[in-house]
């Protein structure tokens, strides 16, 4: 029997002898039986002629016309060609195209079906087109006259001998250090490397720069912070030859180095206080990563070690915690609080893991691989996640904590204690909230997917390390909700609930201080889960291992004999990415570290050292540097001397040399010193520093963005940046930022010259010009030029000024009335006497903004006959359009009733419009009572529960308490005082009476913590969270804060400075050499 039309069911029906035959014809098989007689030689030639005939018609047509395009020839995208047998059996990037007789398993077949890669892409093939090639892949892919050897598959082959040449691929050499000519200008071998290039290129050096300019740049350079005017006369008083070289050492030994140079290395590891997407949640720990990088900075820590801990350092060294604070680079990365879509989230989080490594350390675009080989660099899709393999089996902790081991010896011995004195009361707790919790987890786990809700409640010891992964990533969500517990609680149930967490608070004097907690990482046993490229599991699990172009071999990981069982792969990476010879990772921190002090690096694309980045200008400078750096112990400290002990370094800016720049027009030789902008939070900073009220206060939990201490040290907010820092180019940090933007617009002008915090700046500027010298205006003058600009004022500038403020000053008013504060009866007497004036604070130092409680025992004798209000205390100037706070009680004409006590509020509402509001306790005081009085206010929380009233009769202890909800919810800046019995520069809204056991807090206390004033003094308040507490006891002393020693007293008109001084500050602030650094 002759079969003419073939099919796979008929194919398979042929007898076992037919089909040998044709297998071997297809050459499927390795061997075949000979045919014996000649009606089997009949059907062999009848099957190979109408095989190659199907072949010929049907398949060569379709692969031409729709697939040779890009798959033939010289051409091979994905590394595969459809033109032969031996190339489509070899196959590409993915894999072998075809398995002959199993078309389901082939990859061509997936792709013309859209299964997973969608070919052709100009659209799919008819139905029948890909039955034809389904058919002759179940023929086993005959093909006339083809070459079936199967290329053997290698990484290695992918990279070329060009590739490997490439220069940041090659070993580090240790160039000789070249003898040039002028011999007497270089000062050391980095002046000897530029100097020869100069030379070559028909340039020569420029003058050394001013002795002023230098100290201004060395200042701003190592801490990002202007010199005082005695800095810069110590530094010009000293005429000996080391005198340079001595203010480097003080400056790199000073903490204001570590607070500065640790800016560069969070914008490359995307470090935030936020989690960004669009709910951007606050990470109350993420601070300890930021000041484990400030002091590893400070103390000149090995930077090979500084790597090693950020990559593995709870296996390097778990038990201690500056290594595990460490770890918190791998924690930086944005985080989705509500994704269902878990398995993508958690890909998304070790891809972006996987880009900062490369970034940050490597200086390659490890993510151009992520999809496919590197288009440009020898970087394969494989090296793609051979790197993320290191990182598979981590597994998440918030709370990680950090301390030693005899630290939490001590805590667990005192906690032991109280837990034993709290067992009966806990355990009622726990009665009450067990099943609350499990419903809210069980609401939860519900919005997931079926399979990701299995994988949740499978066992422990059935899942596997994916699976808690995964798990973990679902638990983080139930536990968010359940901070929703208390609200859980009604009627009887709430009652308990309350009683107990009271009764509970009775024994806080047991409980230990919490430990120290940070972000951490950690890992899920010492089994990790297998990496597969993406569509591509066919090729096999991919183990962790190097730049295929540095080993292509699998990576031989370290065995750990850990207390914890960890996979060990981790510390396997730190030890290749810190070898001694490694040519990218020392040649990537040197050049990181050069670009930072001349404002562009030898290779002047500081993350990308592959084809698409730019060639170094002085490779053998930056390899020397590089050898030396590894030699000197991998200080960074050691580096920086060296650049900006140099020559180079020390020229001036501003020369000129027509010649020169139209040889080098951008300055890539090094002739001359590049003039740089401040960065955005140097702008800032320096402000503040001018200002005199930069608070220098290190380390900690982030302040508000507006606070008065350094930039570092508030707030990064990814979707709520500050408005200047946002305009000057910070960085969004959602992904690695090797350099800064510096762009230019008229927004950054208008935000200088009108913005509230220059303003603010300029207006204490001012005050402090006032108060720091004789009152002379042209000694004035030369303290603020000496102060903003570290330098005199030219005579031009000085006449021009005292003009300028001479002619305003005779038309300034001087208050004549000398006003005082009554303290002498043991409380603060207010009323409309000069001689019992309100009393305010001399600043606006550390006042709270989004959180704060206030309180008071006072006396009201009466109110005012219209709608004015009884200023208690406030932190406004009663302008409704100015933002601020104001707690007092309404008066006779109030549309709220007369003494009722309300809170008014100006800032802005939850759609960033200034908003005023008035929110009424429904409290009303008697006169002549004495009352304890308190507020606290939470405007982060518009409910209810964000403005708590406390209100006690101190006659009969009758207590009430309200809460109200506010539409305020966002405070502004505000320059002003603190006032106590009234409000800034006003002299209606005064207090009638007296006020005593005044207290502020920059938090929102709780109920508890409020309901009587011994609870407040009680209560385990950290003195940072303190603002003041004043007890107006009479004496010297009775205006003086007795936990800061802050000190209130009375405003003072004659004492502020002219608004023309103010103009004038405010011109300096704004001006380009302020904001410049030549």
């Amino acid at each position: 029997m002759i079969i003419c039309e073939f099919s796979p069911k008929s194919f398979r029906a042929l007898d076992k002898m037919c089909l040998i035959f044709v297998l071997s014809l297809t050459g499927a098989v390795a061997t075949a039986a000979e045919p014996s007689t000649s009606k089997e030689i009949a059907v062999q030639t009848e099957l190979n002629s109408k095989t190659m005939e199907f072949f010929e018609s049907r398949v060569r047509p379709l692969l031409v016309e729709h697939c040779h395009e890009c798959h033939s020839g010289k051409v091979s995208k994905g590394g595969l060609k459809l033109d032969s047998i031996s190339e489509i059996l070899s196959g590409g990037e993915s894999g072998p195209a075809v398995i002959p007789h199993k078309a389901d398993e082939s990859l061509l077949i997936e792709a013309i079906r859209y299964e997973s890669y969608e070919m052709p892409p100009a659209g799919q093939l008819s139905e029948k087109e890909i039955d034809v090639l389904v058919k002759w892949v179940e023929l086993g892919a005959p093909w006339p006259g083809g070459d079936r050897t199967v290329r053997p598959a290698s990484s290695a082959d992918k990279i070329t001998d060009e590739d490997r040449q490439f220069w940041s691929f090659q070993p580090l050499r240790d160039p000789t250090v070249p003898q040039v000519e002028p011999e007497h200008w270089p000062r050391n071998a980095v002046d000897r490397f530029l100097l020869r290039k100069m030379n070559e290129n028909g340039l020569s050096p420029s003058d050394e720069a001013e002795p002023l300019t230098l100290v201004r740049r060395l200042y701003f350079d190592l801490t990002g912070l202007p010199p005082t005017p005695e800095q810069v006369d110590e530094f010009l008083a000293d005429t000996s030859p080391e005198a340079y070289e001595r203010l480097v050492d003080d400056l790199l030994d000073s903490p204001r180095y570590g607070e500065h140079w640790a800016q560069f290395w969070l914008d490359l590891v995307r470090y935030a206080e936020s989690d960004g997407y669009r709910k951007d949640d606050y990470r109350p720990n993420a601070w300890q990563y930021r000041d484990y990088v400030i002091q590893a900075f400070n103390s000149d820590k090995p930077f090979d070690q500084f790597v090693r801990e950020q990559i593995a350092g709870d296996e390097i060294a778990p038990n201690d915690p500056e290594a595990i604070a460490a770890t918190g680079f791998l924690r930086c990365g944005i985080y989705e609080y509500n994704q269902r879509d878990v398995r993508t989230q958690w890909q998304d989080m070790l891809n972006d893991i996987t880009d900062t490594v490369g970034d940050t350390f490597l200086g390659v675009g490890m993510g151009c691989a992520r999809c496919h080989d590197h288009k440009f660099d020898p970087i394969l899709q494989k090296d793609y996640f051979r790197l993320q393999a290191f990182f598979a089996n981590i597994s998440l902790d918030d709370e990680k904590v950090l301390a030693s081991p005899d630290e939490i010896v001590r805590y667990e011995e005192q906690l032991e204690q109280w837990e034993t004195a709290t067992e009966s009361i806990r355990q009622q707790i726990d009665q009450l909230k067990a099943p609350k919790l499990k419903e809210l987890e069980r609401k939860m786990v519900m919005m997931f997917p079926e399979d990701i809700q299995e994988i949740y409640y499978r066992p422990a010891e059935k899942r596997s390390s994916l699976d808690d992964q995964l798990r973990h990533l679902v638990f983080l969500q139930v536990l968010d909700r359940y901070k929703t517990l208390p609200t859980t609680f009604k009627g009887e149930e709430k009652k308990k609930w309350d009683a107990l967490q009271k009764e509970l608070a009775e024994f806080d004097d047991l409980k230990p201080q919490p430990l120290p907690k940070g972000r951490s990482i950690s890992e899920f046993g010492d089994e990790a889960p297998e990496i597969f490229i993406p569509s591509k599991e066919r090729l096999g699990e991919v183990e962790p291992g190097f730049l295929t172009i540095f080993d292509p071999e699998s990576a031989n990981i370290a065995e750990l004999n850990l207390p914890e069982p960890t996979t060990g792969r981790r510390t396997t990476l730190a030890n290749w990415l810190t070898k001694e010879n490694h040519p990218l990772t020392t040649r990537v921190i040197v050049n990181r570290i050069w670009k930072q002090h001349f404002g562009a690096g030898i290779v002047n694309s500081p993350s990308d050292f592959g084809h698409l980045g730019e060639t170094p200008t002085h490779p053998e400078l930056l390899d020397w540097l590089a050898t030396r750096f590894v030699e000197k112990g991998w200080s960074l400290k050691w580096l920086h001397r060296e650049i900006v002990h140099s020559a180079a370094y020390r020229q001036s800016s501003l020369t000129s040399n027509k010649e020169a720049e139209l040889i080098d027009p951008e300055n890539r030789f090094l002739w001359k010193f590049n003039v740089r902008r401040l960065s955005a939070e140097q702008i800032r900073d320096a402000q503040l520093s001018v200002a005199g009220t930069l608070n220098l206060k290190s380390g900690g939990p982030p302040a508000s963005i507006d606070s008065d201490r350094r930039t570092i040290f508030n707030k990064v907010i990814r979707n709520k940046m500050d408005p200047l820092l946002a305009l000057f180019d910070f960085p969004d940090r959602i992904t690695s930022s090797p350099s800064r933007n510096i762009t230019t617009s008229p927004s950054q002008s208008l935000l200088l010259i009108n913005g509230e915090q220059t303003l603010g700046h300029a207006q204490d500027f001012a005050n402090r010009l006032v108060k720091s010298n004789d009152r002379s205006l042209e000694s004035q003058i030369r303290d603020a030029y000496l102060t903003a600009l570290q330098r005199p004022p030219t005579e031009q500038e000085l006449n021009r000024t005292l003009r300028f403020l001479e002619e305003s000053q005779e038309s300034s008013p001087v208050a004549e009335e000398v006003a005082r504060a009554k303290t002498n009866t043991q409380v603060l007497e207010v009323n409309e006497s000069p001689l019992a004036s309100p009393v305010q604070t001399l600043d606006s130092k550390d006042l709270p903004r989004n959180q704060f409680t206030v309180s008071a025992t006072l006396l009201l004798r009466s109110i005012y006959p219209d709608a004015s209000v009884r200023t208690i205390a406030s932190h406004w100037n009663s302008d409704s359009k100015s933002p601020g706070w104001s707690l007092g009680v309404t008066s006779t004409k109030s549309s709220h009733q007369p003494r009722h006590l309300i809170l008014q509020l100006i800032g802005k509402n939850s759609s960033g419009k200034r908003t005023y509001e008035i929110v009424r306790s429904g409290i009303h005081l008697e006169l002549n009572r004495p009352y304890f009085v308190s507020v606290s206010v939470d405007l982060e929380n518009p409910t209810a529960d964000g403005i708590t009233f406390v209100v006690r009769n101190l006659i009969t202890n009758e207590q009430t308490v309200t809460h109200a909800d506010h539409r305020v919810v966002q405070a502004e800046t505000n320059r002003l005082p603190f006032v106590v019995g009234g409000r800034v520069r006003q002299n209606r809204h005064r207090w009638d009476g007296w006020i005593d056991d005044l207290h502020l807090y920059r938090t929102a206390l709780s109920e508890e913590e409020i309901l009587t004033p011994e609870a407040i003094l009680d209560a385990n308040i950290d003195a940072d969270q303190i603002v003041g507490q004043w007890d107006f006891n009479g004496g010297n002393t009775a205006l003086i804060d007795r936990v800061h020693n802050r000190e209130l007293n009375v405003e003072s008109f004659s004492n502020a400075p002219p608004s023309q001084l103010v103009d004038f500050c405010h011109v300096l602030l704004n001006s380009n050499e302020f904001i410049y650094i030549d």
